[in-house]
């Protein structure tokens, strides 16, 4: 069998997926345990170099993401790696290659700019992508212990957000957070968490960095591909002044925001 790596490296990305669905022999073998730590390390790459092009055509258009934060270390993980043991490895190779997203505005305005005036579309509504790093969520670790106090025989496991919700990023009243559970249970959970959502189906955090990327980092233009009666209001909310057939419009804002973006 190829190696792992050297089939991803040349364009292979579906081995990522099946590592996952080999997941439990590879928690078993030493050697495959290490060509799934880099196998994950090169998708984070990628997904870092993505998350970076997107923030320069943003910072282009004079929209103004928020700064992001630096990859982060086995002391930023601790309130997370004492208690539950290990994240899970694309999580915690994605904390430790990348360290945050930071695709969303500072104070929830990306000022006046380009892309916006082009398309009278809301980027703000669109969901960019965020991941919080971890050091910034040690918060939840204490209210998880409160909550375990008021029940000893709770064994729920910490819903670690991610990020906030499309509406609260958009300092709106919204839903829970996207959520991964820790400590994972399976096998495969282990590997790639599922990402949890209010209003989607769960997918792996690998896969759920896919989907936005094929968005441009901005998976509310989403919408597209639905009928108009299908489409919830606040999925429409940030197409309500856009400049003409909005999808059309939408169409142009997305070829703008994947420009630099490489598969992975």
């Amino acid at each position: 069998m190829a190696n792992f790596l050297q089939r991803y490296e040349a364009g292979e990305h579906n081995v990522w997926n099946e590592m996952v669905c080999s997941a439990p022999e590879i928690f078993k073998n030493e050697e495959l345990m290490t060509e799934a730590t880099a196998v994950a390390r090169a998708i984070m790459k990628r997904v870092q170099l993505n998350a970076s092009a997107v923030r320069q055509t943003l910072k282009n258009a004079r929209a103004n993401p928020g700064p992001g934060a630096a990859p982060q270390t086995d002391e930023d993980l601790s309130i997370f790696t004492k208690r539950f043991g290990p994240l899970p490895l694309s999580l915690d190779v994605f904390y430790r290659t990348v360290g945050s997203i930071e695709l969303t505005p500072v104070d929830y305005d990306y000022g006046d700019n380009e892309l916006e005036s082009r398309y009278g579309i809301e980027l703000i509504t669109l969901d960019p992508l965020l991941i919080e790093p971890a050091n910034s969520l040690g918060w939840m670790v204490d209210d998880y212990d409160a909550q375990i106090a008021e029940d000893e025989e709770a064994d729920n496991p910490l819903q670690f957000g991610l990020c906030p919700d499309f509406l609260h990023k958009a300092d709106i009243s919204g839903g829970t957070p996207y959520f991964v559970d820790i400590p994972a249970f399976s096998a495969e959970d282990k590997l790639d968490p599922l990402v949890n959502f209010d209003d989607m189906d769960p997918m792996p955090l690998v896969e759920y960095f896919r989907y936005c990327f094929r968005w441009g980092g901005f998976p509310g233009l989403a919408v597209m591909e639905l009928e108009d009666r299908e489409i919830d209001l606040n999925r429409k909310m940030p197409f309500t002044n856009a400049k003409g057939d909005w999808r059309k419009a939408a169409q142009g804002l997305l070829a703008e925001l994947r420009t630099g973006l490489i598969a992975f």
